[in-house]
């Protein structure tokens, strides 16, 4: 990984997301604190292994915030961010803007507005995809993120 974000780094990124967990399901500090100095003063975001890991949730936000990271990327613990809702706005309440704590994971269009107004997160991530179809109007097997898509989550943001 350290390879990969040095090359990355100086090709021009702008940020980096992981998560390392050690082999028992705990955060791995050791290795998240080389990560984050390596890509300094770049910020770095904790992926979804979080999702994954054994500690409760608020003990291990406090290791991440601690670590110097600058996000979370979460489904709250669940398949997706509208399930797990209750958790992520405790999350956020609980680090009160020490780190952005972002649910991800089923994040549409159709659901934005609740996860918003339950959560009050600022940042969402979401892959606003859609299936592009062949002339037969059969599934090609090409996946796009869908700027329409894109479009009407912005416009539910800007409601708030």
């Amino acid at each position: 990984m350290l390879n990969d974000l040095y090359d990355l780094k100086s090709a021009g990124a702008d940020g980096f997301v992981f998560g390392a967990l050690t082999s028992s399901g705990h955060i791995d500090e050791t290795a998240c604190r080389r990560i984050i100095e390596a890509a300094s003063p770049l910020p770095v975001t904790f992926h979804r292994a979080f999702d994954e890991a054994l500690q409760s949730p608020l003990e291990i936000l406090d290791i991440i915030c601690s670590l110097g990271f600058s996000r979370l990327l979460t489904s709250g613990r669940q398949k997706s961010a509208d399930a797990g809702v209750d958790l992520i706005a405790d999350m956020i309440e609980h680090c009160s803007g020490k780190i952005v704590v972002m649910p991800g994971a089923g994040v549409q269009e159709g659901n934005l507005r609740k996860l918003r107004e339950k959560t009050k997160a600022k940042e969402f991530h979401g892959s606003a995809k859609s299936i592009i179809l062949d002339g037969n109007g059969a599934n090609a097997g090409v996946t796009i993120t869908d700027a329409d898509k894109v479009r009407k989550m912005k416009e539910i943001l800007k409601q708030f």
